[in-house]
């Protein structure tokens, strides 16, 4: 019944395609070979319908393929159903690469058997068939129907062909390929390896997705049962608009190169959920009308260029955005509560990323060895991963949130293209390693409220060459600036008790330490390792001096020099002080650059400094007047540019001593105003 079903089916698809009446014949074939004899020339040239029976072999199908392939015929349907393919007669096409005449074996439809069968539209495979070789229909580009029957136990085996011998370099082609006008597979019911559901070819449980026909029209759902979709089950559909790919699904690659959705011409539209491609070149490829992509769940997925007018794949937790020239990804990220952990592990695409302001974690490797990526904005993070950004090399600019209180592990280590940092007072932490080998940073902006910096955490950072760490801070680990050679400057805070082994060892330009701790850090032998002690000077507040010389390696800085004696006083008496009117003329020129609001505000944080009112007690508890460097010290705590900002640093150090002046010089006279001129001059000197 069902194939009387299927006879009756064909005709009916051939009249509604032709809308003609059908010329069209059947021809019995008793004996193998002697087709030929059977049919006349005149016929052939009205044929519009073939249905054979009997024996075929290879003179037969050669006859065949001429009918099928020559512009002098028309084009056939052609039924099979009843006749049987035997070995034997002559080879049926010439097999250039192999340079072998191929030849028919029995039950089978060859490899290349109706390759370029131009005039075929139809064919009703025979009945006892089992196999379809490789190439089998290629470029039969009229093709529009194929019924497969009963006893077809394999189209083109791929893992047979792998477990005999085939290499992944092999060249092989799908039965179909090429074949454009395909519509639909019709397989019999009673076929135990393979069915057909809307025209669609599967296996038998319909779990496998082995070929969409080419011509297959407008949407395509893919059932939902489906769990492998073969590599190129789906591409070369031109006519298909929207694509939705079920959960669970896997893409079979037979090919490290297969593209699995390419050139799907007419493709708008694609939804995929927690499907896998099984190899690293998986994605879309040459999709030229396809304008969004929505990803569902986990989804492993490379992009090809070629889709010219693809701007947003929606995901779960995120956006990614095309350039204009589709070559790289910009990644913005939904309202989500933590970035997993190697969701963009070594994405060669990505080049922003931008992160919503609810989120709170960047899990270990998000975004490590991303070659491309050189923008960021962590938005609301509060917690940066273990490698997160690592090896990311063209990563230059980073935007940190005020919710962020620590930088994880190597985090952002390696980002050799990265030149500053500015860290926002929230950061309480900085673990180990956090910035290790980025070696064109130069200027880092600490906040206040750091706490702590771990060991090697800015070491072999080549080009930084000033730093300053704040009063909070009470270790300096172990290698936290090992072979930054090019580090000029450093300012130790006033509560750092401890410098680790290597801390700053072949730190070669070395040439300046500030020290603001009333005692001396304790410093391991080997904390200066590589440092020219007779190029390098230490500063420290002259009232603790005597501690620093006494100690063992503190002592190791500190130089005797000679007096510098003071410039003599010519006039006898003045009828306004020295100082106040240097004092004057140095605040106008600020004024007149920066303004007298960031004046204002800079008097302010010097009054208000803990260091100014520690120094103004020792100063009293001496009755000496606090040098230069003493009053540059309180500058550098209260501005922490200081080594990028000299202007500031010099009027706030110059505003610490006229307030100094005031308070205490004006109650205990410690100083001249001759003295007080000469601090200022020296001040001068010290920051220029």
């Amino acid at each position: 019944m069902f194939w009387r079903y299927i006879n009756i089916f064909a005709k009916c698809i051939i009249s509604l395609i032709n809308r003609v009446p059908m010329e069209q014949l059947s021809i019995n074939i008793q004996n193998a070979g002697t087709l030929k004899d059977l049919l006349d020339n005149t016929i052939i040239k009205e044929l519009q319908h073939l249905q054979l029976s009997g024996y075929l072999n290879g003179d037969d199908i050669r006859y065949l393929r001429e009918i099928l392939s020559s512009s002098r015929y028309n084009r056939i349907h052609l039924d099979l159903l009843n006749t049987s393919i035997l070995n034997g007669g002559g080879g049926y096409i010439y097999h250039y690469d192999y340079e072998i005449d191929l030849e028919t074996h029995e039950n089978e439809i060859g490899d290349y058997m109706f390759l370029e069968c131009y005039n075929l539209l139809s064919i009703i495979l025979p009945r006892n068939i089992t196999h379809i070789g490789d190439a089998a229909f290629q470029n039969c580009t009229y093709l529009k129907s194929i019924v497969i029957s009963e006893y077809v136990t394999d189209i083109f085996n791929v893992d047979d062909f792998y477990c005999d011998g085939g290499s992944w370099n092999s060249v092989y082609y799908s039965p179909f390929d090429g074949c454009r006008q395909l519509e639909e597979f019709i397989v019999s019911e009673d076929n135990r390896f393979f069915s057909s559901k809307d025209g669609v070819l599967f296996d038998k449980k319909q779990t496998r997705l082995i070929s969409v026909p080419f011509a297959k029209r407008g949407v395509y759902v893919v059932p939902s049962g489906v769990t492998q979709i073969d590599s190129d089950a789906l591409s070369d559909c031109s006519y298909i608009t929207s694509l939705y790919i079920p959960a669970n699904a896997v893409f079979r690659s037979y090919s490290s190169s297969d593209a699995y959705l390419s050139k799907l011409e007419q493709l708008e539209y694609l939804d995929i959920y927690d499907t896998i491609f099984t190899n690293d070149f998986g994605g879309v490829y040459s999709c030229p009308k396809l304008k969004e992509i929505r990803l569902h769940g986990e989804v492993s997925f490379n992009f090809y260029s070629e889709c010219p007018n693809l701007s947003c794949i929606n995901c779960d937790d995120y956006f990614l955005y095309f350039s204009k020239k589709n070559e790289r990804l910009s990644v913005v990220f939904k309202d989500i509560e933590s970035i997993p952990e190697y969701i963009f592990y070594r994405n060669n695409k990505i080049e922003t990323v931008t992160i919503s302001s609810v989120t709170r974690i960047i899990e270990k490797n998000a975004f490590a060895e991303c070659e491309h990526l050189k923008t960021v904005d962590i938005g609301g993070v509060v917690e940066i991963g273990t490698s997160a950004f690592e090896y990311c090399q063209n990563l230059s600019l980073i935007k940190l949130g005020t919710n962020l209180h620590r930088i994880g592990i190597s985090s952002f280590s390696s980002c050799i293209r990265l030149e500053k940092i500015s860290l926002p007072n929230s950061v309480i932490e900085i673990d180990k390693y956090s910035f290790c080998g980025c070696n064109n940073l130069y200027e880092v902006e600490l906040p206040n409220n750091l706490e702590f910096i771990h060991e090697g955490a800015f070491a072999y950072c080549t080009r930084l060459f000033r730093f300053e760490l704040t009063n909070k801070i009470k270790v300096i680990e172990e290698k936290t600036f090992k072979d930054c050679s090019s580090l000029t400057s450093i300012r130790i805070g006033e509560n750092i008790k401890t410098i680790g082994r290597s801390a700053f060892a072949n730190c070669y330009d070395l040439a300046e330490i500030y020290c603001m701790g009333l005692e001396p850090p304790h410093v391991h032998i080997t904390a200066f390792d590589g440092v020219n002690l007779q190029n390098c000077k230490l500063y420290v507040k002259s009232i603790c001096l005597k501690m620093y010389r006494t100690d063992e390696q503190w002592k190791r800085f500190i130089k005797e020099e000679k007096q510098s004696l003071q410039q003599p006083i010519t006039n006898k008496q003045f009828r306004e002080s020295m100082f106040n009117v240097f004092f004057d003329k140095c605040k106008k020129e600020f004024i007149y650059q920066r303004g007298e609001m960031q004046y204002g505000n800079l008097y302010d944080k010097i009054r208000e400094s803990s260091s100014l009112k520690d120094l103004c007690k020792l100063s009293i508890q001496g009755g000496v007047i606090p040098n230069a460097v003493d009053f540059k010290m309180v500058a550098m705590m209260s501005n922490t540019l200081f080594g990028f900002r000299k202007l500031l640093t010099r009027v706030a150090a110059l505003i610490a001593l006229k307030i100094w002046h005031e308070t205490v010089n004006s109650e205990y006279n410690i100083a001249s105003d001759a003295t007080l001129y000469n601090t200022a001059q020296n001040i001068i000197k010290l920051i220029s």
